[in-house]
């Protein structure tokens, strides 16, 4: 048996979750297998990992749908399809649901798996998927797990109670290597200054303090909220301050930090980015190495 691969899992997704129903990601798995007139039983083939590829195929599948907004986490592993994704999958018109589809009809959703590296002067980005190189194809694939994986990092965030996501703000702070161990007491962990959530000191002899203030928001913070924690923070005699928050800020939020020289706002995208890249609320799942041929050892034959 020749093997779906993994966009040909995308319209079976959507028309099992047609009733829209939250799933988790089991269930969803066992329903496009029935779906599909399939069987575990029918997969043979593994990954490296020792997953198997179909289940892996689906689990691809299911992000690109979330990331294209088809389908909706609403909780760690728990799906429901959006509006979007019914408008698309009882389409009569819409023939193929793909990547090509999503590309071409979802802008984000090509900009996130594009990644935000624009074009650069003369030089083209390649979005077709049947002229990539597999070095692109490998790179293509990561940016698809990213996005995914720190969607799912800002849902997990987003569950926690106002206290815990100041603990997971210093944590956060000191996986980057701003100030020392809480534990030899370095850290304020609730200050009750103000807007101030904690000080943590960026050098051993606590010299320079650094102020954080963490909101745990789904609206915009906005200057008044901005310029309030930069108050304090001076006022505190502190050498910076971070602002971190799971929403957005607005345009003049941003351009009031952009006038403080020590003051830096990392929004939900950017704190989950940070997150990602050091390793923090996260853990390497595979490692794929890519090895190329060693010129000089068959030089040195000669």
């Amino acid at each position: 048996m020749v093997e779906p691969k993994f966009d040909d899992y995308m319209r079976p997704i959507l028309e099992v979750m047609k009733d829209s129903d939250l799933r988790r990601n089991p269930e969803i798995k066992a329903l496009v297998l029935s779906h599909m007139g399939l069987k575990k039983e029918d997969f043979k083939e593994t990954q490296k990992n020792g997953n198997m590829k179909y289940a892996d195929n689906i689990n691809f599948a299911i992000s690109y749908l979330f990331i294209a907004g088809l389908l909706d986490r609403k909780a760690r592993g728990t799906y429901q399809i959006t509006k979007e994704g019914l408008r698309v999958v009882n389409d009569p018109s819409i023939k193929e649901i793909n990547e090509k589809f999503l590309r071409d009809t979802y802008p984000e959703f090509k900009e996130r798996i594009n990644g935000s590296q624009k074009k650069k002067a003369g030089q083209g980005v390649n979005t077709n998927p049947d002229q990539l190189t597999p070095m692109e194809k490998i790179e293509d694939a990561e940016k698809i797990i990213r996005e995914s994986v720190k969607d799912e990092l800002l849902a997990a965030i987003k569950s926690l109670d106002p206290f815990d996501f100041e603990r997971l703000c210093l944590k956060f702070l000191l996986a980057l290597g701003y100030g020392y161990d809480a534990s030899a007491g370095d850290v304020t962990k609730k200050s009750g200054d103000g807007g101030i959530d904690g000080i943590i000191f960026g050098d051993k002899l606590g010299l320079e303090k650094i102020a954080y203030q963490s909101k745990l928001w789904e609206g915009t913070v906005g200057k008044p909220e901005v310029s309030q924690f930069s108050s304090d923070f001076d006022y505190k005699q502190c050498a910076k301050g971070v602002f971190i928050t799971t929403s957005k800020f607005s345009s003049e939020a941003i351009k009031f930090a952009d006038s403080k020289k020590n003051l830096i706002l990392i929004d939900g995208d950017k704190l989950t980015d940070l997150m990602y890249e050091n390793g923090i609320g996260v853990q390497i799942k595979n490692v794929i190495k890519i090895k190329d041929i060693d010129s000089e050892f068959f030089e040195d034959l000669e």
